[in-house]
């Protein structure tokens, strides 16, 4: 894990914790291990990994109908596998976010991510779901913390991505997350 790609952790973290997420839910994925690791050890937030996407996604429901605000953490290609799950959280009006890797963007470095990249899109223009990329680290947290906010009060779902690069600093360097 380089420097860059804990600091853009480190910004989806604060972002989450600005925004009010009251619980987070994942499968371990490479772009999102830094954040993983920090969730697990963060006493403010609720953390539980799963064995599939959909199950994440159908925990973060439970979570809002207790009156937390819910944040699922999953590959593209997981969001394929919640559908059934995603189709009950809009007729219900449930308030969840999406953070998802492997999406379409720069920097998806391996052929296999097309797979991901089909899923993820069927998935979130069929739900019609407004996705953004976190592509620029200078605005992560705020978006973060800004996507919760309309989550929330207007009791929708909305899906944040984590393109292969993403721009860092006034130089304009970018990271490339590493894929395992």
């Amino acid at each position: 894990m380089t420097a860059d790609e804990l600091s853009i952790a480190r910004a989806i973290q604060a972002g989450l914790i600005a925004g009010g997420a009251g619980l987070v839910t994942y499968l371990p994925d490479s772009r999102f291990a830094a954040l993983e690791g920090l969730l697990e050890q963060d006493p403010r937030l609720r953390v539980v990994r799963c064995a599939r996407e959909d199950e994440g996604v159908a925990v973060a429901m439970g979570a809002a109908l207790g009156g937390l605000l819910p944040v699922a953490v999953m590959e593209g290609t997981g969001l394929g596998l919640c559908g059934l799950v995603l189709a009950r959280a809009r007729v219900q009006h449930t308030p969840l976010l999406l953070l998802v890797s492997h999406t379409d963007g720069p920097g998806e470095s391996r052929p296999f991510h097309s797979t991901a990249i089909a899923a993820s899109a069927a998935v979130l223009s069929g739900f019609a779901i407004p996705a953004r990329a976190l592509d620029d680290a200078d605005r992560i947290t705020d978006v973060v913390a800004q996507t919760l906010v309309t989550v929330a009060t207007q009791r929708s779902i909305h899906a944040l991505t984590l393109p292969g690069l993403v721009h860092t600093g006034d130089d304009q360097r970018a990271v490339t997350h590493a894929t395992r």
